[in-house]
């Protein structure tokens, strides 16, 4: 028996910043580290290859525990107007996250 997919969720934010700062702050590993996830996790590494197909690989990791690693391909990319990717963590994986812009 298969479980069922949840739908989408669509979670939007604006922000004071150009197209270009908000992709390269998604797209370059250094400024990447310094935003994403909780306040107390550290983000050891990030791998990105941003052509289609390409790989969005991070690790996030809790102060207390070992760090969780992510996986997503590189489904659409035209810096900086549109970039997508689908995927989910690489211990468990029942839907798809998509990023866009």
């Amino acid at each position: 028996m298969t479980e069922p997919i949840a739908p989408p969720v669509l979670v939007s934010r604006r922000v004071k910043a150009t197209r270009d700062q908000v992709f390269r702050a998604w797209t370059e590993p250094e400024l990447l580290k310094k935003w994403w996830g909780p306040a107390s996790f550290s983000v050891p590494s990030v791998e990105l290859d941003l052509r289609v197909g390409g790989q969005f690989v991070f690790a996030m990791k809790p102060p207390d525990r070992p760090a969780h690693f992510y996986s997503a391909p590189m489904s659409k990319s035209g810096r900086p107007n549109v970039w997508s990717l689908h995927g989910c963590g690489a211990t468990r994986c029942r839907g798809q996250n998509s990023t866009r812009w």
